[in-house]
């Protein structure tokens, strides 16, 4: 019986499935094609590689580019396609689908990771030219940003943070997160005034940012003297050094502008006070009179926000008792008459705080401004409570002003207020053009004859 051989040949079935071979999940910096190709495989319904059948390459996610848009199976059914990695870092997604004959239409994710290129520069975001009071913490942190030279944020970039002046940061160094930004916590220091804090990217030192603050005064806490304490001054006058003192914060920064009060005891004066700070931090009184007891004095200061007192100490001593105008002359005086109100003078303690009852003490008068006479009795004796009397003085000569000064041996002179010499009495009368007229007899003479009417001083007498 004889036999029958019959051959067969099978063929792969339409592309049913394809699956990854291999280049999926490739990380490159951005803007770099990948070192490995996209590799896929299509199979028929049996797993039977396909040849010659199309698939469609496509990005789905990210910014890279494929470098075909279809490439067809080789004889192992394999597909491969090159990527170039976009210019934002992150993930990229690809698609592999199949577009052939008769195909499913089946497709397969691959992935590949864009990553930063290294920092090229530091910016800062915020935080900058805060204001605040020394020793106080910022309001706001100093923010930085890293970023490569495509301006894309960079992550894991170490920042380091220096400062120029007393300022303090939370931390020397700080890492970048996924946004690019990275920050630090700032507290102002002791010292008022402007401070720098530079961020600098560590690796490389692609770049660096500066932030600003600047740190003012805080409240009045201590007043220095700084000048006028110790002295020494006769009671009842004024110290020859105005005192001045300095108002400082909690770290000896100083403050303008804070108003200080300044107050005297013993019975003593001060003018200008309140007194306002400079931009030293320094106020000084205007004047400081001690009072009329000897021995230590004092000069308080304070601010009005805290009571923060410091005294300036003055030493008041005796001086020699002085003369005093009690009874003062005639505001107007007129030439060679007796002045209308005799002075009289009273004899004073030191600084003139109380009459001394002392008798016998002989006092002269005399003119301030030399030129007229002071005529009458030029001295005279106190009584028995230290008042000298006079009572027959004039003036005599050319008016004007005048005063009349009085001393005595041991004591401290007086001055009266001052007095106006006026014109006395008509007491001469004289032509000031020629006596012997002629002329016809009922015409009128000329020049018309003229006289001038003086005191007994030659001043003229007007009226």
């Amino acid at each position: 019986m004889g036999t029958v051989s019959v051959t067969a040949t099978a063929t792969v079935g339409l592309p049913s499935a394809i699956s990854i071979v291999s280049g999926s999940a490739q990380a490159d910096t951005i803007g770099k094609a990948l070192a490995q190709p996209f590799v896929v495989k299509v199979m028929d319904a049996f797993g039977n590689p396909v040849p010659g059948t199309s698939v469609g390459w496509a990005r789905t996610t990210g910014a890279g580019t494929v470098s075909a848009a279809s490439t067809s199976t080789d004889a192992a059914g394999q597909a491969s396609v090159g990527y170039t990695l976009g210019n934002t870092p992150g993930a990229e997604t690809i698609s592999a689908t199949l577009t052939g004959t008769g195909s499913t239409g089946a497709s397969v994710s691959l992935t590949a990771t864009a990553l930063a290129r290294p920092a090229a520069s530091l910016t800062v975001v915020s935080g900058s030219g805060q204001v605040g009071t020394v020793g106080t913490a910022a309001a706001a942190p100093f923010v930085a940003r890293a970023t490569d030279n495509l301006g894309n944020p960079v992550a894991g970039a170490t920042v380091t943070w220096t400062l120029a002046g007393d300022a303090t940061v939370s931390s020397a160094t700080s890492v970048t997160g996924a946004s690019g930004t990275t920050q630090v916590t700032a507290t102002f220091g002791s010292t008022a005034g402007g401070k720098l804090v530079t961020a600098t990217i560590t690796a490389g030192g692609a770049g660096s940012a500066t932030f600003t603050l600047t740190a003012t005064v805080g409240a009045p806490a201590a007043i220095g003297l700084v000048a006028g304490g110790g002295q020494s001054a006769t009671v009842s006058t004024l110290v020859a050094i105005a005192p001045a003192v300095k108002v400082v914060d909690a770290f000896g920064n100083a403050i303008a502008g804070v108003a200080v009060t300044f107050t005297a005891s013993g019975g003593g004066l001060v003018t200008g006070s309140p007194a306002t700070t400079n931009a030293l931090g320094v106020a000084t009184v205007g004047s400081w009179t001690l009072g009329a007891t000897a021995g230590t004095q004092t000069l308080t200061a304070a601010t009005g926000a805290v009571s923060l007192p410091i005294a300036a100490s003055a030493t008041a001593i005796v001086g020699p008792p002085m003369l005093s105008v009690a009874t003062q002359p005639s505001v107007t005086v007129a030439n060679t008459a007796l002045l209308a109100a005799q002075p009289t003078v009273q004899l004073k303690t030191a600084g003139g705080a109380a009459n001394l009852a002392t008798a016998g003490i002989v006092v002269s008068v005399a003119l301030q401004t030399a030129g007229p006479a002071l005529r009458g009795t030029l001295t005279a004796t106190t009584n028995a409570a230290g008042l000298a009397t006079f009572t027959n003085l004039s003036v005599k000569g050319t008016v004007g002003a005048n005063a009349l000064v009085f001393t005595a041996a041991g004591y401290t002179g007086a001055t009266s207020n001052p007095f106006t010499l006026t014109v006395g009495p008509a007491v001469t009368l004289a032509a000031t053009t020629a006596t012997a007229l002629a002329g016809p007899v009922s015409t009128v003479a000329t020049p018309n004859p003229t006289v001038l009417v003086t005191d007994s001083s030659s001043n003229p007498v007007s009226g």
